[in-house]
């Protein structure tokens, strides 16, 4: 290991260590005491973002649980610089809100999988006035669930009760929320802002309740329950067959991947991990901005899981293709997902730098591999085919980004889909062993 990346390393571990969050979180303190206001949680909503619909639901339980105020902050449509495959991700969001929703049993209507621009406009007219916490995180579940079923009736007369701003007011005041939350640190909707933390949707609410003071459990209620059966495949004899799709330079992939490994000793499955190529080599934009929140959050979900996480070399570049080049090989020799495992260890726990000789002989060499094959293997392009074959299955299942699933009718994004993936696998195979839908997949 050079001495520049070991160096790089520990400083990265230490911004992103508890040192470093001690200091952000009495940096926002401080500042709000100058500015003289009263400690709250800012609620950054967008009306046509799926999850800030379910998190406004959730919020009037977090206040009134913990005591705490909140600040509620309209804004439009992320910037183009964020937003990787828009269109993708518009309609992916609607059907893994859907899911989510079904997972915690919180209120999705069935609708279109897409949201009315028009109507969304005539929200934002409501949701732009200033109103009561309360009676604003109303409008906004009142106005979601017309949105969401597209019934355009509904939302009119929520216009009626809740009052409207003229609509030529409305997208100034966007622009500048959407600026108070890039300039605070964040670039989407569905967010929260506490003490110098974020805390994105449903799924960081866990991390908001221990910050508060609680045990964390204001959506565990739901995940414990028995849910029906489901199969994943058109007939129960099928074999389920689970499509794992990993990025070297993805700290979430890194944080899914031993955890995906385990699930075929949890159930009968065939498991197929296909790599890709990072979204930067794909041609997409990852801003700092994104990229700083990104590792924050992925040490946050290290620390919680017990992944070693922080001492970080940022794998992005050749060390990619020789990666994927020995992976091949790995692969061959039955060893694939372990390789991964020590590639991810090294990057993004040993600082160590994956386009180095020695440290990728190190990384090889640890889990059995040959070096001199893995050199070999290095000379071989066949990487580009596998990588741009798994590219564009990738695509085909609606999907980008990485980790990402695909399990039978299932698809999902994210590592925090695992336990979601996982109660579906258990459906299936309970569904299975009732003998039920023999030519078709149980309806939801």
């Amino acid at each position: 290991m050079a001495l520049r990346d070991k160096v790089k390393g520990l400083a990265i571990n230490a911004f992103l260590g508890d040192g470093a969050n001690r200091v952000r979180r009495g940096f926002a303190d401080a500042k709000r005491r100058v500015k003289g206001q009263e400690e709250r949680i800012e609620f950054y909503f967008s009306a046509s973002d799926p999850y800030s619909y379910l998190l406004a639901q959730m919020m009037p339980r977090i206040m009134e649980t913990y005591g705490v105020d909140c600040e509620f902050i309209l804004v439009g449509q992320p910037a183009h610089d964020v937003a990787s495959e828009a269109a993708l991700l518009a309609d992916y969001g609607v059907n893994d809100a859907r899911t989510l929703a079904g997972f915690y049993d919180i209120d999705f209507p069935d609708g279109p999988n897409s949201v009315d621009d028009a109507l969304v406009v005539r929200a934002n007219q409501v949701l732009i006035i200033d109103r009561p916490i309360a009676e604003q995180l109303r409008a906004a579940q009142t106005l979601g669930a017309a949105l969401w079923k597209g019934d355009r009736n509904a939302l009119t007369k929520a216009m009626g009760e809740f009052g409207n701003e003229a609509s030529g007011n409305v997208l100034p005041k966007l622009a500048v929320n959407y600026g108070r939350l890039r300039k605070t640190g964040h670039y989407w909707a569905g967010m929260l802002h506490f003490r110098g933390q974020w805390y994105w949707g449903i799924d960081r609410l866990h991390y908001l309740e221990k910050e508060l003071g609680g045990d964390s459990a204001m959506l565990q209620q739901r995940s414990s329950e028995a849910r029906e059966p489901v199969l994943l495949t058109k007939t129960a004899g099928e074999p389920i067959k689970i499509e794992f799709y990993h990025s070297l330079r993805s700290p979430y992939s890194y944080l899914a991947l031993e955890r995906t490994l385990e699930l075929p000793d949890k159930f009968d499955i065939e498991l197929t991990v296909k790599p890709v190529l990072p979204m930067v080599m794909r041609g997409f934009k990852v801003p700092l901005i994104k990229r700083m929140y990104i590792v924050r959050d992925a040490k946050r979900e290290a620390d919680r899981l017990g992944i070693p996480f922080g001492n970080i070399c940022d794998p992005l570049g050749e060390g990619i293709a020789r990666c994927l080049a020995v992976f091949i090989y790995a692969q061959r020799e039955g060893k694939g997902g372990e390789f991964l495992v020590s590639v991810g260890r090294g990057a993004w726990s040993q600082a160590l730098n994956i386009a180095s000789d020695d440290d990728l002989k190190t990384i090889v060499e640890r889990v059995g591999l040959s070096w001199p094959e893995a050199q070999k293997a290095i000379a071989s392009e066949d990487w580009e085919k596998m990588a741009a074959e798994n590219r564009d299955e990738l695509k085909v299942a609606g999907m980008w980004g990485v980790p990402a699933y695909r399990a039978g009718t299932f698809t999902a994004w994210g590592q925090d889909r695992i336990e979601m993936l996982e109660d579906r696998l258990r459906r299936h195979f309970e569904g299975v062993a009732a003998g039920l839908g023999l030519d078709e997949p149980a309806a939801e």
